[in-house]
């Protein structure tokens, strides 16, 4: 870089002479960057570094923390899904046992279910689900209510799925004619 010469007492300017010398020997300023820098202008300026490192320190944790809740959706979304399934299979049950009794029973899903060939060892097919029948008389009386009530823990509070449907008394022979 060339030295900027000073000016010390009044002197006179001349105009510069427009020749190839005088603009070669003039250091190029230019108010606008441009893209040909030079090896001291390459790289992030402090401040530059210290924003992205704020905005980074702003956003990480929030990210993580979606992360982590998208992982407890997708469990709580499964565990549901099961739910559901296993109370379809015990009102379909329940369907296929006919006008059931009043009253309620309890269990775990152990046992095959009806319509499933017994093979090899039984093992509790979902294990930490347990699942309540109860049968209730309707106004009317060839109706009965059945209520499936599927429970699970997820962690220390249990979750529950509730499955109503209805079952029909088949007529007699002594009653089709009434």
């Amino acid at each position: 870089m060339h030295p900027r010469p000073r000016l010390t007492g009044t002197h006179h300017l001349a105009p510069l002479p427009t020749s190839d010398y005088v603009t070669d020997q003039l250091p190029n300023y230019s108010l606008t960057r441009s893209r040909n820098y030079t090896s001291i202008e390459q790289g992030f300026t402090l401040l530059e570094v210290m924003i992205s490192v704020a905005i980074l320190a702003l956003t990480l944790p929030l990210l993580l923390g979606l992360r982590n809740w998208d992982v407890a959706i997708r469990e709580e979304a499964r565990l549901l899904t099961d739910a559901t399934m296993l109370g379809k299979e015990k009102m379909f049950e329940a369907e296929q046992l006919g006008f059931l009794p009043i009253g309620e029973q309890r269990g775990d899903f152990v046992t095959i279910p009806l319509g499933f060939p017994v093979t090899g060892e039984i093992k509790d097919r979902a294990p930490g689900f347990r699942w309540t029948r109860t049968v209730v008389a309707t106004p009317f009386d060839p109706i009965r209510e059945i209520r499936i009530r599927i429970t699970w823990l997820r962690g220390a509070r249990e979750d529950s799925l509730d499955v109503t449907g209805y079952v029909f008394q088949e007529p007699t022979q002594g009653q089709v004619g009434k």
